[in-house]
């Protein structure tokens, strides 16, 4: 799989919460924000389905949903 790179974006909403993300890919890529079921953590994609999008020149844009891995948890 390709090398994540965790970022957290911080004062998310109105309750002010954390969210951790991951981009792959070039930034000047199309991005395709990739939304995984409750309670799943951006490490979850199966690392073949990641590849073949990063062979199509996107950029992937990934998140721990809240309550799970690095984002806030209440």
């Amino acid at each position: 799989m390709p090398l994540l790179h965790e970022e957290i974006a911080l004062n998310i909403g109105p309750a002010h919460i954390q969210i951790a993300f991951a981009r792959l890919g070039e930034k000047a890529n199309p991005p395709v924000f990739l939304i995984m079921g409750g309670g799943a953590q951006l490490v979850s994609w199966p690392d073949f389905f990641l590849q073949a999008l990063l062979e199509e020149k996107l950029q992937l844009i990934l998140f721990d949903n809240r309550d799970s891995g690095r984002s806030a948890h209440f």
